[in-house]
């Protein structure tokens, strides 16, 4: 019964452990280097309990440049409580930066799209990335974290 009581408290404790930065267009164009609405084709099996990599088909690309596959690695169960999982079929609004060689996405920078804050965040990125595309010569190049 102890280690019952312990497990939930363990697993519980995931909602709290990680906190994420409230949403903000502009800062959040400057912050990923791909920003894209994309449907997941489905989780790619691996011999990880701490890894997941999903295959998701690029939908419309806001920023960034991605094929027509792209390769997306979240933390499973057993990695960091910001880790996720994605519904196969479904579209996922993406703000993503390559770490290592790879596309990197949790709990605080991906969002399902038709829920009401998905489909909020998706037309603010897409509204300020087309004003800051037309009005800046540079476009969307002006848009590079100085860390990048």
């Amino acid at each position: 019964m102890k280690y019952l009581a312990y497990l939930i408290i363990v697993f519980s404790s995931s909602a709290f452990s990680c906190s994420c930065l409230d949403f903000n267009a502009e800062e959040w164009a400057y912050k990923y280097e791909t920003i894209i609405l994309a449907r997941n084709k489905g989780k790619n099996i691996f011999l990880s309990i701490s890894k997941n990599r999903y295959t998701f088909q690029p939908v419309e690309v806001l920023k960034g440049e991605v094929g027509d596959k792209i390769f997306v690695w979240s933390d499973g169960i057993f990695g960091s409580m910001c880790g996720t999982s994605f519904s196969q079929g479904q579209e996922y609004l993406l703000f993503i930066n390559k770490y290592n060689g790879r596309y990197i996405a949790g709990r605080c920078n991906s969002i399902q799209k038709d829920t009401e804050k998905g489909a909020y965040m998706y037309n603010e990125s897409k509204r300020f990335l087309t004003s800051k595309a037309s009005n800046s010569p540079a476009g969307l190049d002006s848009l590079r974290s100085p860390l990048l």
